[in-house]
């Protein structure tokens, strides 16, 4: 008995499932960061403006640093995709380090702009929309 057809079917058919569940994971992230960027309140910056070196406060920080991470796949075939304020922390003249991420935490516990954005997005029909279209995609 030949097994060969069947053994090409099965690989075929994980890598498609893989393919399809990564792009809808990432369909998904991209859902809550749109959510999250619209509700995410605007950071005025410092009201000391010589704390930045260019004399002008930077706004929109925190919004604009809201991204996926990498696709990190677990042991067992799970995956992993965080979605948040990502960034570079920079440090300043004798003042410190400061940056979104470094005020992310406190924003989220005062207003919970991603528990927001998360809640409001119906994850599950995301996921089913993207799922479908990654294996219509990687057939």
């Amino acid at each position: 008995m030949d097994t060969q057809p069947f053994s090409k079917l099965k690989v075929e058919m994980e890598r498609t499932a893989k393919a399809a569940t990564l792009y809808a994971l990432r369909e998904t992230g991209r859902r809550i960061i749109e959510s999250a960027q619209g509700t995410v309140p605007e950071y005025p910056g410092p009201q000391n403006k010589s704390a930045y070196v260019d004399k002008r406060v930077k706004k929109g920080l925190l919004r604009r640093s809201i991204h996926n991470s990498k696709v990190i796949e677990n042991s067992g075939g799970s995956f992993l995709l965080k979605v948040g304020p990502m960034g570079p922390v920079t440090r300043g003249k004798g003042k410190g380090a400061r940056g979104a991420v470094l005020y992310a935490q406190q924003v989220e516990r005062m207003y919970g702009y991603m528990s927001k954005a998360v809640r409001s997005t119906d994850l599950t029909k995301v996921y089913s929309d993207a799922i479908s279209v990654g294996y219509a995609k990687y057939r």
